[in-house]
């Protein structure tokens, strides 16, 4: 269990729990007991409680250990938490949503230690906690679909990569790419200019496909590299490859 308090208006708590099973037909997996792992996700924002439960079976199959489903389960509650709790690190914010923050890191790192499916699905968990908390930026059900749910899952992509040597590098890469395009998807049809609109910094634009690449770019890019640098110095004390403390298995 971990818990993270906020600047006075926000609680955090992440539980990781497995349960064991008695063995009957139901929960028998090759004759092996069974077990039901979930990690319970309750926010407490100005009085609203949100709790969000993500479930998934454990079985103590031979060819799945044991320890690291149990070890995936908990450490993707811990980044998930983490991840949300950066995400308030606002370095730069643009009007109509995205801003430069460290959030991504820890879902890219987690998805590098465990995986493409894992990953996906901490990205998944994330995007749902910033539609619930950030979604004061969407115009419809359309713009909470994409520049939510399906913008930061594909920061799981990263785990493509996992278990090579300086897979951070490619994997920081695709999986921030795979949420830019979502964000241009997103800015070429649901937010799609209709007259010369202007990006801070970067001049007025009247073509819908160059003011999305460059309203969407201009945070992204410099997210990617906030993440890039991160996980670069976290290098310097984990093995490249397992992304391990050094000396550990």
């Amino acid at each position: 269990q971990i818990s993270l308090r906020g600047a006075g208006y926000i609680r955090l708590r992440v539980e990781s729990v497995v349960q064991t099973r008695e063995p009957d037909t139901a929960s028998t997996v090759g004759g092996k007991d069974a077990y039901m792992g979930y990690f319970r996700v309750a926010l407490h924002l100005d009085g609203l409680q949100c709790d969000i439960f993500i479930f998934g079976g454990i079985s103590m199959e031979k060819k799945v250990s044991f320890h690291h489903r149990v070890r995936a389960l908990t450490e993707g509650a811990i980044f998930v938490a983490l991840a949300f709790v950066l995400s308030f690190v606002k370095l730069y914010e643009l009007p109509n949503g995205g801003s430069l923050t460290p959030a991504m890191f820890p879902i890219l790192l987690f998805a590098l230690r465990f995986g493409l499916g894992r990953g996906l699905l901490a990205g998944f968990v994330f995007g749902l906690l910033q539609m619930i908390f950030d979604g004061a930026y969407a115009w419809g059900w359309q713009s909470m679909i994409l520049d939510y749910l399906l913008a930061f899952t594909p920061l799981g992509l990263a785990g493509l990569f996992k278990g090579k040597a300086w897979g951070i590098f490619p994997g920081t890469v695709i999986g921030c790419l795979g949420r830019f395009i979502v964000h241009h998807i997103s800015g070429v049809t649901i937010y799609r200019i209709i007259e010369p609109t202007a990006v801070p910094g970067f001049g007025t634009f009247d073509n819908a496909h160059l003011y999305s690449l460059v309203y969407n770019g201009s945070y992204m890019l410099g997210n990617a590299a906030i993440a890039a640098v991160i996980l670069f110095l976290l290098c310097a004390a984990v093995d490249p490859k397992t992304l391990r403390p050094m000396g550990r298995k």
